[in-house]
């Protein structure tokens, strides 16, 4: 990691090298990722973040963590903030006592991690059931929750599986149906044409609203 000055602050930076034609960045939870061609010297690198400082220092200030895994710490469960506890003993269970989750484990981030992935698994198999029932002629795919870098979900339809990011978790349950139609409909068109999102918006009118709280999130 390396850091920058914008607009009269440090901001800590990635940067990775790869084949490629031109330099790209951008804002990841709250950290500047860039990736240059090899050739590109750290100089120019630092002129191209300089020259576009307004909108990476806004994308930076403007992003919200949604989890802090620390005792003392916090975590956003469909929407809403939960302090969080850490116990120290071996029962490796989450208890929600209100607006505290306590969490009984030496290992607390697998924990937590655990209790959070079982928790979205039950939720998406609920709603997709709900969805399959009264808005499309399929058969339930199987369901994967894992998390991925650069995107919400992904449709397989030869294998009849949809996954879905674990991050998913943290948002309101509407933002969740939002992926959960997303993916769907990619049954039904198997890209992102106008007749897709025919498809969404006939199950979601307010889909782009909803959506749209995902950006920059990842």
């Amino acid at each position: 990691m390396s850091y920058i000055e914008l607009k009269g602050k440090q901001y800590p930076y990635y940067l990775s090298r790869r084949k490629m034609r031109s330099m790209s960045a951008t804002v990841r939870g709250g950290v500047i990722e860039v990736h240059a061609p090899y050739h590109v010297e750290t100089s120019m690198v630092e002129a191209f973040l300089k020259k576009h400082e307004e909108k990476f220092v806004k994308a930076i200030e403007e992003f919200k963590p949604l989890y802090d895994f620390r005792d003392g710490g916090f975590v956003y469960v469909f929407g809403k903030r939960y302090g969080l506890k850490h116990i120290i003993d071996q029962s490796d269970a989450v208890e929600e006592h209100g607006n505290c989750l306590e969490v009984h484990s030496y290992d607390f981030e697998k924990i937590i991690s655990r209790y959070l992935g079982k928790k979205l698994y039950t939720y998406l198999q609920a709603r997709m059931g709900y969805y399959l029932q009264h808005s499309f002629d399929l058969s339930m795919p199987h369901i994967i929750v894992k998390p991925y870098r650069s995107r919400w979900g992904s449709c397989y339809y030869e294998r009849q599986e949809v996954t879905f990011n674990s991050m998913l978790i943290h948002f309101d349950t509407r933002v969740i149906d939002s992926v959960i139609i997303h993916e769907l409909c990619h049954f039904l068109v198997s890209n992102h044409s106008k007749a897709f999102y025919h498809e969404v918006y006939k199950r979601m009118p307010d889909y782009d609203y909803w959506h749209e709280q995902l950006r920059g999130a990842l």
